[in-house]
């Protein structure tokens, strides 16, 4: 996926999105999480309560809605509830970060009510699994 679709959607509609659905977008993260265009556009999304992401490189996303990831210790997206990450390699299966993700999360008080995985069943035959995290 081209940044410059991401760069280019208007931020009051992203203010109103409660679902977004994110499909091939790949790019590495900068060494700074702030840098990174995906913390960017999640930082525009204060209504967003359905993130799914198919076919994406998920380490950004998961890395910029981690407060303890960013200086400013900001909580973006404070609405999410659901996270569905569609995966097919195992470069995209980042579960120590999502743990670690939803742990700091929930100490600011935002708590997701579910992390789905689907697409294990290539990694681990007959796998795929929504963690539970409480409502």
């Amino acid at each position: 996926m081209d940044r410059r679709i991401l760069r280019s959607l208007d931020p009051p509609f992203l203010s109103t999105t409660k679902r977004l659905t994110v499909s091939k977008c790949g790019h590495s993260r900068p060494a700074e999480v702030e840098k990174c265009p995906v913390f960017r556009i999640l930082s525009l999304t204060n209504n967003l309560h359905t993130l799914i992401l198919t076919k994406c490189h998920n380490l950004p996303f998961i890395l910029a809605l981690n407060p303890k990831r960013n200086s400013s210790r900001l909580v973006l997206c404070p609405n999410l509830e659901e996270i569905v990450l569609y995966i097919k390699s195992r470069d995209q299966f980042h579960i120590k970060y999502l743990i670690s993700m939803a742990k700091n999360r929930a100490s600011r008080r935002t708590r997701f009510t579910s992390i789905t995985i689907v697409g294990l069943g290539k990694l681990v035959p007959g796998m795929s699994f929504t963690l539970a995290l409480g409502v």
